[in-house]
Order: structure tokens, then sequence, then C-alpha cells
């Protein structure tokens, strides 16, 4: 990750992990420092990124310059739900998605 706009922290599925956003979101586990996954939006840099428990997946959500909101499931190789939102999107509390 060559450019950092962004950094979080969150505990997932009871590992601590650390949350980066720039060129494109990347995830490490803390204890290890070792990285887990990195996902890259279609375009644009990651202004805010988050993690957070859905059921039984770890959900990354990354918010972009462009206005958008990517979701990705970390352990899984599908592609990326988008959310668009005209006037961007800064930061967000993902307690409210529950």
């Amino acid at each position: 990750m060559a450019e950092v706009y962004c950094l979080g922290e969150a505990r997932v599925g009871g590992r601590s992990l650390i949350l980066a956003g720039g060129s494109e979101a990347g995830v490490w586990d803390a204890e290890t420092l070792a990285n887990i996954a990195t996902f890259t939006p279609d375009q644009g840099r990651v202004w805010s990124v988050t993690a957070c428990e859905l059921g039984e997946r770890t959900a990354i959500f990354g918010g972009t310059e462009n206005g958008e909101l990517y979701a990705w499931a970390l352990g899984e190789e599908s592609h990326a739900r988008v959310l668009r939102h005209d006037d961007g999107v800064r930061i967000w509390d993902e307690s409210e998605l529950a």
C-alpha cells in the first residue's frame, strides 16, 4: 500500500484487525501483523474503512473519494458490492448496520 489516508481497528471473530485505506483497503492481523487481505475499489481512493461481523462472515467496508461505499467479504473471492452516494462518504458507524 503506497499511500495511506485512514487507519482503523476492529475486533471481529475473536481476533483484532488493523485496517488501512488509501489506493486500496488493507486488512492485517493485529497479533501477527500478517496481511490477511487487500481490496481494490474500481476507481478512487479509500478514505474510510471499517470491519464488522455480519452473521458468520466478516465484512470490510470502504468509503471512497468518489462517494461509493464498497462491501467486501473477508475470506471470500466474491466481487464487492457497491453502493453509490452522491455527496461522498467520509465516516459511518457500523453499529447502525445491524
